[in-house]
């Protein structure tokens, strides 16, 4: 059987072993909790929707979806009062 390298045929490529690749996703989603959680804190919203990232494939997507369509309360609100979303004015005279 040449050519099917070291690991054989599969998704992850010869010589690559399921469970090193199911631990590096389970490593890089627990990397990402953290900063989820701290940001749906400050959006106001459940922390505990930072455990989506640890759904494969689904998770992560579904947690930045939550993020993205909800509306935050203490958020732009409070920045368009200071003018920085305003609109720049074009003077409107003939100044």
């Amino acid at each position: 059987m040449a050519g099917e390298g070291m690991g054989g045929p599969g998704p992850m490529g010869p010589g690559m072993a399921p469970g090193f690749s199911i631990a590096v996703t389970l490593g890089f989603s627990l990397l990402l909790i953290y900063p989820f959680w701290r940001i749906y804190r400050r959006a106001g919203l459940n922390p505990w929707f930072s455990l989506l990232v640890l759904l494969p494939y689904v998770g992560l997507p579904a947690a930045a979806g939550i993020l993205a369509f909800q509306s935050w309360p203490n958020g732009e609100s409070r920045r368009a009062g200071k003018g920085v979303f305003a609109p720049k004015s074009s003077g409107g005279g003939s100044g």
